[in-house]
């Protein structure tokens, strides 16, 4: 009876192994959020810690298994492991530990069919797996999911999310291609798609015509016909442009340097030259960048109140203002006035 225990036993163990040995489809791809700052935006208690401690492995591939696991749609199987006894130093796995397990990797069907070219991914990649006791797997590494759902009577559009742990990383294991020769195949076409341009050069049936030529554009006809109306600017002598600026300024007490150029038609460089001379330009107060005559060239008559105006055009018509005397109080010395409107 004894024989025969220790005979199911063996043949139970040979069945396991074989079990273990099967390819068995393991890997699916989880929608896992991709914030690194999940924990700042929920408080500590909305945090779901059931899962805190259950263990994970964070693997290490290839870009081109990388960018398949990409494509695959949520919870599709992308690949398969097989794990096999014998050291971790059998062709098709490894173990940097030595677990005395070997652990290999093989993408489905399913995502070779969403490669560019299937017969160029390797089939077989093998775990390296760090060692447990040391290194970087002292670090304590959790990852963090974010589900969304929607409560009944919200409106469309707002999604209530709950963050929770998903696990601890336990084991940082690197996944390699078996077939050097296969990788490098790879290699060397993603090296030749890279080299080769963008850009090819084709022939056309038909000429192609970007922009119509113009003799002129409007910009350049406002231009002209601006010019036309106002005419060339000539210098006159400084003192014909003096006369027609202090017959401007009996008008108004301030002008702006470019209402003076349409008044004098003078271009702008000699008329600064000469209003530099006569006038003075305000930096500040009410009347800001704009000109008005020096005290030596000024002679308004005086301001009337609002008052003596009002007296004024009860009692006598056409008595508006009041002539300013001299500083002397004599009037009559033949300077004539300006009055200001």
């Amino acid at each position: 009876p004894s024989a025969s225990k220790m005979q199911q036993q063996q043949q139970q163990q040979q069945q396991q192994q074989q079990q273990q040995q099967q390819a068995q489809p393991v890997l699916t791809r989880y929608q896992l959020s991709e914030q690194v700052d999940l924990v700042d935006s929920y408080n500590l208690k909305d945090l779901d810690l059931s899962k805190a401690k259950q263990p994970l492995w964070l693997v290490k591939v290839p870009k081109y298994l990388d960018e398949l696991w990409r494509r695959a749609r949520d919870k599709q199987e992308v690949g398969y492991l097989v794990t096999s006894d014998g050291g971790g130093d059998s062709a098709g796995s490894s173990s940097a530990g030595g677990t005395g397990k070997g652990v290999s990797l093989r993408p489905s069907e399913a995502a070779l069919a969403m490669a560019e070219r299937p017969d160029l991914i390797p089939r077989d990649h093998s775990f390296i797996i760090e060692p447990s006791g040391g290194g970087r797997n002292q670090q304590t590494l959790l990852v963090l999911q974010e589900e969304f759902s929607r409560r009944p009577g919200q409106p469309d559009g707002q999604l209530e999310s709950k963050a929770s742990l998903y696990g601890t990383v336990k084991r940082r294991v690197e996944c390699r291609p078996q077939n050097p020769a296969a990788h490098m195949r790879l290699k060397r076409h993603q090296m030749e798609q890279n080299r080769s341009s963008k850009f090819q050069a084709s022939q056309l049936e038909t000429r192609v015509q970007p922009r119509k030529p113009m003799e002129s554009h409007a910009g350049i006809d406002k231009m002209k016909r601006m010019r036309k109306d106002e005419g060339k600017k000539l210098r006159n002598t400084p003192e014909e442009v003096q006369a027609r600026l202090f017959v401007a300024f009996e008008k108004h007490q301030y002008y702006t340097v470019r209402d003076l150029v349409d008044i004098t038609k003078q271009p702008l460089p000699f008329l600064k030259e000469i209003l530099k001379e006569i006038a003075v330009h305000n930096n500040q107060g009410p009347h800001k960048n704009m000109w008005e005559l020096k005290p030596e060239y000024r002679h308004y008559k005086r301001k009337q109140s609002i008052e003596d105006a009002d007296a004024k055009i009860g009692g006598a018509a056409g008595n508006a203002s009041t002539s300013m005397d001299d500083g002397d109080g004599d009037a009559a010395d033949g300077t004539d006035d300006l009055q200001v409107v």
